[in-house]
């Protein structure tokens, strides 16, 4: 989440993408203050991880693409040698309980998943929930 964050999501004054290629151990620098938030709550029952940024460059019909390349194809794994592949999105949806994506065009993006803690299986059970959301 963290990763998507700071290198996928900032976006420049045309909207292209300002760090998406470059590799992941190389520092960058978000402009105007822009921060990227990583948040977690907890509860007895379950715990929910998350991230925040302040650029809203989710674009639905991309992540929809991928979703049916990740899901609807039956593609085992998605090729590992460019970033935005969509394993990091495979995995969240695949082992928590309910995953959320929410995208304000050029505000803001929150992505979400919460973990039950009564274990592993009760996580990847079939009703799981996924909520998308994307402006």
């Amino acid at each position: 989440m963290i990763s998507n964050a700071i290198y996928n999501a900032p976006i420049g004054v045309t909207g292209e993408p300002l760090y998406q290629n470059i590799p992941r151990d190389q520092d960058v620098t978000l402009s105007g203050g822009k921060k990227v938030k990583l948040f977690s709550s907890y509860t007895s029952q379950r715990v929910v991880i998350g991230c925040e940024d302040p650029y809203g460059s989710l674009d639905r019909s991309i992540i929809l693409n991928r979703l049916v390349d990740i899901f609807g194809k039956r593609v085992v794994s998605p090729k590992m040698s460019t970033a935005g592949t969509g394993m990091g999105l495979k995995v969240m949806i695949e082992n928590s309980a309910n995953f959320y994506m929410f995208g304000e065009r050029r505000k803001m993006s929150i992505v979400a998943c919460t973990f039950l803690l009564e274990g592993r299986r009760k996580n990847i059970k079939k009703n799981n929930h996924l909520h998308i959301s994307i402006r």
